[in-house]
């Protein structure tokens, strides 16, 4: 009975395996990335628009704009802009 070793085999499996980590290597040097069309950013602008004009809205029905605070707070910045 002949017995044949079986490192033949592990020098071939190596061989793959080396192989198999350049490929990869490679592969994790790719990147994702990401393109928002023209039309989904119009969408978003929108909303965001529609989002801040409900905060307005909503200030403006609580009598934040005439608040003292407020107020005082435009006085100021009309005195700085005429002052020059």
């Amino acid at each position: 009975m002949n017995i044949k070793p079986i490192s033949n085999n592990l020098s071939y499996n190596r061989e793959v395996d080396s192989k198999k980590g350049k490929e990869s290597a490679q592969e994790s040097k790719i990147e994702d990335k990401l393109q928002i069309s023209d039309e989904a950013k119009a969408l978003n602008k929108e909303n965001l628009q529609s989002k801040k004009l409900a905060v307005i809205k909503e200030k403006i029905n609580n009598n934040f704009y005439n608040s003292d605070q407020v107020v005082k707070k435009v006085s100021e910045e009309i005195y700085k802009e005429l002052k020059g």
